[in-house]
């Protein structure tokens, strides 16, 4: 690469991940700075950078990190050198010609592209560091793989103490690995996705992620971002920066070494059908270039600095918001109610978002409407109808309580064998209402309306028998039979008392009546003498006569 070459920025925008409490990035070493997203010290290109450099008086620069002590040069004389960062005319930038105290043109060392783009990471990421081992070691880099005299340079760095050498040396280390890891191209990774399904298939929730990711497909810690919610809200593990703001639905944050989660709920007017949709923007993409450029004045060293971070934007998949709405479907088990019987009433619940529910159910009546010809037919304006006009009997309830949701639920209602003074007889429609609270509270989540499909019923009332009305004693005398009794063919059981013959006592007026009475001398059916029976028969005879 020669003095008067740069190589260009490259793009660096593109679409991220949004993430929420995402593993915080520790850097190996206790650097006290090298943000990427503040660019202290960054010319916004090369060619505004050379001109500043070189309209910039000549003066001393202002140096951070090691000075050796001072090494014969092969170009001639001794003189030290710095590992590390120099401030000139605002520009924090680093030399790369160690034995040089001329300009130099010679043209730096070979370099691959991979090996390019490392260095620009670091550059972006720690040029405006405020760690010295960091500073030190950056300038160590930098020499290695450009300088040309690096031979010098390791003969210089020699001079510095053991501690400061260690030092160096270790960030090197950790630096090159951290190089390997995240230096670019970057990838932008942006996810949308919606939560678990509750219970009643509702989707109310989601989780969006953050991040970049390098060309190891590792996620680059540090990077600014800023995610906004449509539709929704976020939730928890949010972390925001001091100086941003965050409210419920956008949030500020840095990228970790994993995505970050951002779980995010619906706002609470969101509908079924409606779209959750979630944006990142980025700020501190770290740079794949850096500016090198010429000496500026006669005597000086070419320098590198590193280029702007980059800015990029994404946006997840929108998720669709899904709201169950709350039903219940009933059935009844048969359609001929009868008083004093049990009928049963299942309700099938879905849609509810409640784990346990309680339910009750009313058994109602109503007369089936003239012109009618099957109480199937009577619907729900009808029986409402009929309840404006008072027309209604309830003949059984029932309650169930925590029952499981969204299962089905059979309910016992007994018909009343005591129908209510109205219900009169003829025939009766019947149908079932009911209500699904949220177990344990008024909370209604869902009610049927009388004359739904499937609930209803028809009731026969019969006519009461009518009570029958005693007779009351006639006043008149009964007038004797004029049939004679045919003879019993039964035999007469024995006995120790004569036995009046039964056709005696029916044949008043016969021939033998009298002598057979008379001659009867001993008691007879019922304790009653025969003589007494005689006079009795004769009595009647003559009032006959």
């Amino acid at each position: 690469m020669k003095s008067n070459t740069s190589v260009r920025v490259l793009a660096a925008a593109g679409m991220f991940t949004l993430t929420v409490a995402g593993t915080a990035f520790t850097p190996a070493h206790a650097d006290t700075g090298g943000s990427s997203v503040t660019n202290q010290g960054v010319s916004p290109n090369r060619a505004a950078g050379q001109a500043k450099l070189a309209a910039s008086p000549r003066v001393a620069p202002t140096y951070a990190g090691y000075q050796t002590k001072p090494v014969t040069s092969p170009k001639g004389g001794s003189h030290s050198i710095w590992f590390g960062r120099m401030n000139y005319a605002g520009l924090l930038v680093y030399c790369i010609d160690g034995e040089n105290l001329a300009p130099s043109q010679a043209p730096s060392k070979p370099v691959t592209r991979t090996q390019q783009v490392k260095l620009s990471y670091l550059l972006s990421r720690y040029a405006n560091s405020s760690d010295k081992p960091t500073i030190g070691a950056l300038s160590y880099i930098s020499r290695q793989l450009l300088d040309p005299g690096w031979s010098f340079e390791q003969k210089a760095f020699g001079t510095l103490s053991t501690t400061d050498q260690t030092a160096i040396k270790a960030r090197v280390a950790q630096l090159n690995t951290e190089a390997a890891d995240y230096a670019g191209g970057y990838k932008p990774v942006v996810t949308n996705a919606a939560g678990t399904p509750s219970t009643a298939g509702t989707v109310r929730t989601g989780t969006a992620t953050v991040g970049i990711t390098s060309a190891t497909g590792k996620f680059v810690p540090g990077v600014a971002f800023r995610a906004t919610a449509t539709g929704a809200t976020f939730t928890s593990g949010i972390r925001t920066l001091k100086t941003g703001k965050s409210s419920s639905t956008t949030t500020n944050g840095t990228t970790s070494t994993a995505a970050t989660k951002l779980p995010w709920t619906a706002t609470p007017t969101a509908k079924n059908g409606d779209k959750v949709t979630l944006t990142g923007s980025f700020t501190g993409i770290p740079a794949s270039t850096y500016y090198e450029y010429a000496a500026p004045h006669v005597g000086e060293q070419r320098v590198i600095g590193a280029a702007p971070a980059g800015t990029g934007a994404g946006t997840g998949t929108p998720v669709t918001i899904k709201v169950a709405a709350p039903k219940a479907i009933t059935r009844v088990s048969t359609q001929q109610w009868v008083p004093g019987k049990t009928i049963t009433d299942t309700v099938i619940t879905s849609g509810l978002e409640s784990q346990k529910v309680d339910i009750t159910a009313a058994a109602a009546v109503m007369r089936r409407p003239d012109g009618v010809a099957s109480c199937e037919n009577v619907g729900v304006e009808q029986w409402e109808k009929a309840f404006h006009s008072s027309k209604v009997s309830t003949i059984s309830t029932a309650k169930v309580t925590g029952v499981v949701a969204n299962t089905d639920v059979q309910i016992p209602l007994h018909l009343t064998s005591k129908l209510p003074s109205d219900v009169t007889a003829g025939e009766w429609c019947g149908s079932i209402n009911e209500n699904v609270w949220q177990a344990g509270t008024q909370k209604r989540l869902v009610a049927t309306q009388f004359g739904e499909v499937n609930e209803w019923g028809s009731l026969t009332v019969a006519a009461p028998k009518p009570t029958p009305t005693p007779t009351p004693p006639s006043t008149k005398p009964t007038p004797p039979s004029t049939k004679p009794t045919p003879p019993s063919t039964k035999p007469t059981p024995p006995s120790s008392q004569p036995v009046i013959p039964t056709d005696g006592l029916v044949s008043f007026g016969g021939p033998d009546m009298a002598g057979l009475l008379v001659g009867a001398g001993f008691l007879g059916v019922g304790g009653t003498t025969a003589g007494v029976l005689a006079r009795r028969a004769m009595r009647g005879r003559n009032n006959r006569h």
